[in-house]
């Protein structure tokens, strides 16, 4: 199918409110595990794995679980050392 059908066959999910709920909690994870990834990275990974593209109607839950994950971020033990090196890490 061309893109055509597929943007036509959401409209019409959408108007006859049958658009399916995304997985928030996988979307989470993903968020989680790629700190740093932007809202168009999850929306092509839950996509991929999902074989449904998300209508825009459903961009914002996707901006939200992105928004409260980036609020929530702490950088790892990894993630400092690659930074910072071992001398931060050997500090501890």
């Amino acid at each position: 199918m061309t893109d055509f059908h597929n943007t036509s066959l959401d409209a019409y999910e959408a108007r006859v409110n049958r658009i399916e709920d995304l997985d928030l909690p996988a979307i989470r994870e993903f968020i989680q595990e790629h700190a740093g990834c932007s809202l168009d990275d999850a929306i092509d990974w839950y996509e991929q794995i999902s074989g449904r593209s998300v209508p825009e109607e459903q961009w914002k839950q996707i901006a939200e679980v992105l928004d409260e994950e980036a609020a929530d971020w702490e950088p790892s033990d990894d993630d400092m050392m690659s930074a910072y090196g071992t001398k931060w890490h050997d500090g501890l």
